[in-house]
């Protein structure tokens, strides 16, 4: 059986006002980071790419993202996920990627190509529509489907520019709040979906990409910290930001417990029902899919300590494998098997 490492992207914002002193080198290596002031001064990390402040996003997305795109013109699924502190360019990030990967989609696919799109918000460990208020989305799991998403508002997605509307359109439903990083900070986990048929030569297969906004990682905190400590970390403004807080990081846990999983080779099934943000993820965390994980990081020493805790969960992250076969557009015995085997081999 294939497997397929998780594909881990460091990408660094650019500085800001309130940013203190610069604390990363990310121009001297492509994969590595090195950390240039602050307490650990001299440590290395290094991924499969690093991108700078000056890195414009469709470069960090043809070295992230592309891949496991065009794996889904010839039935493979993927995840690309974003992860990082408030204000460290997730958003951003995503929603460029969003639009790229439509864009690759169309003008890749060597033939028809007919694409879905969902988007949905975990908040609070509650899966809800932001398409449709009505909607009732959640995850069923039988015998001929497997795990997979039922009763998620889809609309037929014709262009890039339709998929921005669609994307538009349910930001404005998502939940916010006023964070000391951010004003409108989000404070719920965005998926979109996207779900791909696509007919090569007369051989069709049907694969799903999810492209995921982590709501911040940082630690809550009922109090300000001792602003002589340098740490400009997050600080809850109402009781309110403390809980939803507390339910990010539970879900962020999960999704860590499940990642370390995949990674040892003697845990046959990771624990995906723990949480609502990796059991909606489970489809295209397994079999025959492909993950990118890409980590967020600002490049100041008031945010020195988060960017640490973000690159270090990176590290584990690519520990990880996705046992993976490959995918079967038909039924065993069909003759454009060794066809479809084929289209991979060229297309990938």
């Amino acid at each position: 059986m294939e497997e397929q490492s998780v594909f881990v992207t460091v990408r660094v914002r650019p500085a800001g006002g309130a940013d203190g002193e610069d604390c990363w080198d990310a121009a001297t290596s492509p994969d590595t980071l090195s950390q240039i002031a602050g307490k650990h001064t001299g440590e290395r990390f290094r991924f499969d790419a690093v991108c700078g402040p000056e890195t414009h996003t469709i470069e960090v997305y043809e070295r992230a993202a592309k891949e496991v795109v065009a794996g889904l013109l010839v039935g493979r699924s993927g995840t690309v996920v974003a992860y990082g502190q408030t204000a460290s360019g997730k958003t951003h990030t995503t929603q460029g990627f969003m639009r790229l990967a439509c864009e690759q989609l169309f003008d890749e696919s060597g033939g028809e190509v007919v694409v879905w799109a969902s988007y949905l918000e975990v908040y609070d460990d509650a899966l809800s529509d932001l398409l449709d208020a009505r909607a009732k989305p959640a995850m069923k799991e039988d015998r001929a489907r497997g795990v997979h998403l039922h009763g998620a508002h889809e609309v037929r997605i014709a262009s890039p520019d339709a998929l921005h509307a669609v994307v538009t359109n349910g930001e404005r439903r998502r939940h916010r709040g006023a964070t000391r990083l951010n004003s409108r900070s989000s404070r719920s986990h965005a998926v979109l979906r996207l779900r791909v048929a696509t007919d090569v030569r007369g051989v069709c297969f049907e694969a799903s990409l999810c492209v995921v906004d982590l709501a911040g990682s940082e630690r809550p905190r009922k109090r300000r910290d001792d602003a002589g400590h340098g740490q400009r970390a997050w600080v809850a403004s109402k009781e309110t930001r403390f809980d939803e807080g507390v339910a990010i990081n539970k879900s962020l846990t999960a999704l860590n417990h499940v990642l370390r999983q995949m990674g040892d080779k003697g845990v046959a099934k990771p624990s995906f029902r723990n949480s609502t943000l990796t059991r909606l993820l489970q489809p295209t965390l397994q079999g025959a899919a492909r993950l990118a994980l890409v980590c967020c990081v600002a490049p100041g020493s008031t945010q020195l300590e988060e960017t640490r805790r973000t690159l270090q969960f990176g590290r584990r992250a690519a520990r990880a494998a996705i046992r993976a076969a490959t995918p079967a557009p038909r039924a065993p015995g069909d003759p454009a098997a060794a066809r479809a085997e084929r289209l991979e081999r060229e297309n990938l």
